[in-house]
């Protein structure tokens, strides 16, 4: 097996899969891990050449025969909120956030598989450790 420095970032690209945004379209990525002492400056390099970065994987779509997604950008004190945004704001403007700890509960989970299973088509994934499944808890 060849061994390489944690700090020379190693590309791969994965198999084709199900597109998740474009019935009848395949996708790809490439993505790299984020390690080693540049991995700040790394992600933010890449970040700049339309990667993405979810916890220690860096990735951008690398799709054969589709250009349809592209990564942006958003300068936060550069963005200006269009009328239709503002409009929506103002619908909400009774809609209250709060900090709190980080908890995780089965409501987020529920929440979060359905996103999984209607965008992303993914096999069925273990229970998180103490989630109630159908009735009786999980250890």
């Amino acid at each position: 097996m060849t061994q390489h420095s944690r700090n020379t970032p190693q590309f791969y690209l994965t198999a084709p899969s199900p597109c998740p945004y474009l019935p009848g379209q395949e996708e790809r990525k490439v993505f790299t891990h984020l390690v080693g002492e540049r991995a700040t400056e790394l992600n933010d390099l890449l970040t700049h050449g339309g990667f993405r970065r979810s916890q220690s994987i860096a990735y951008r779509p690398a799709c054969e025969h589709c250009r349809a997604c592209v990564s942006v950008r958003v300068v936060a004190e550069d963005f200006r909120p269009t009328r239709s945004m503002r409009r929506i704001l103002e619908r909400n403007a009774d809609v209250v956030g709060e900090m709190r700890v980080a908890v995780p509960t089965g409501e987020q989970y529920s929440v979060f598989r359905s996103y999984l299973d209607a965008r992303h088509h993914l096999p069925a994934r273990p229970q998180p450790r103490g989630a109630v499944v159908e009735g009786s808890r999980r250890r």
